[in-house]
């Protein structure tokens, strides 16, 4: 509703991989018709998410790749959610050149290498509140060696709040202090 009643805001849509279970054909119909929507700028956030116990791992494949399809489809980028999984994840996409090469890997949490091989796909590397937390020295140090060229930085808004702001709901005002330690 907001995107369509402020042309300063666009959405993205999709099914996060907590919810995999829930998606069928009227599903994916449903995501390519708010998809195609001219204010739904891209596909996600999807992806695999490994982290938690139960969770169906060819579920959250099927899941993932259906909607990946459909936005190459609609040449719309993905934004793509990723825990536990990131080899997986850059096994999938390099297997099929049809899926989208550009969009963002939200909240990024892998290796140097998985970022360099993510970024060399095409992808950006979205960063959030947990940059600044004092056991996060890998990942400023891969920021550091990447460069900002293709980081993204992003909220994860209610969660993820800046050191700062630990044991609050992290808000969209609170980048700030993600960015001065970005």
């Amino acid at each position: 509703r907001l995107a369509t009643s402020f042309p300063e805001i666009t959405a993205s849509v999709g099914i996060h991989p907590h919810h995999a279970d829930t998606w069928s054909g009227q599903t994916s119909s449903e995501l390519q018709a708010l998809a195609s929507r001219p204010e739904v700028s891209a596909v996600g956030e999807i992806g695999l998410d490994h982290y938690w116990p139960g969770y169906d791992r060819d579920r959250q494949i099927q899941c993932f790749m259906e909607q990946a399809l459909i936005a190459a489809k609609l040449n719309k980028p993905i934004v793509v959610h990723c825990r536990d999984a990131y080899e997986t994840l850059i096994d999938l996409l390099s297997s099929d050149r049809t899926l989208p090469h550009h969009g963002v890997i939200h909240c990024f949490g892998g290796t140097a290498n998985q970022a360099d091989r993510l970024i060399g796909m095409g992808y950006y590397l979205g960063i959030g509140g947990s940059i600044t937390y004092p056991s996060s020295h890998d990942l400023r140090d891969l920021v550091r060696t990447t460069g900002l060229e293709r980081i993204l930085i992003e909220t994860d808004a209610p969660y993820l709040p800046p050191q700062i702001w630990r044991g609050y709901r992290n808000e969209p005002a609170f980048i700030l202090d993600t960015l001065k330690i970005l």
